[in-house]
């Protein structure tokens, strides 16, 4: 019978303790990296969603009011203006 021995060594048990720990710390890392991510993007998203709904109803505001409100009278000729 013939085992199988891999070119590299791994240390004691401390050493792939470590290394184990090591990968679960980066991948722990990661995962909560993501969600930091993930929530800044969100963040992110709202703020301009609310910053274009702003600017929208400030346009629509600025829109109602280039209604000119007056008096006014109406002038009415009894002759024709070209002079028939």
């Amino acid at each position: 019978m013939h085992v199988y021995r891999s070119r590299w060594r791994v240390g004691s048990w401390w050493a792939r303790l470590l290394a184990a720990m090591a990968s679960m710390i980066l991948v722990v890392g990661l995962l909560f990296f993501s969600i930091f991510v993930f929530l800044a993007l969100m963040v992110v998203t709202i703020a301009a969603g609310i910053l274009l709904w702003w600017q929208r109803r400030k346009l629509q505001k600025k829109r109602g009011s280039e209604v000119i409100v007056a008096e006014y009278r109406e002038i009415r000729h009894r002759q024709p203006p070209d002079g028939r």
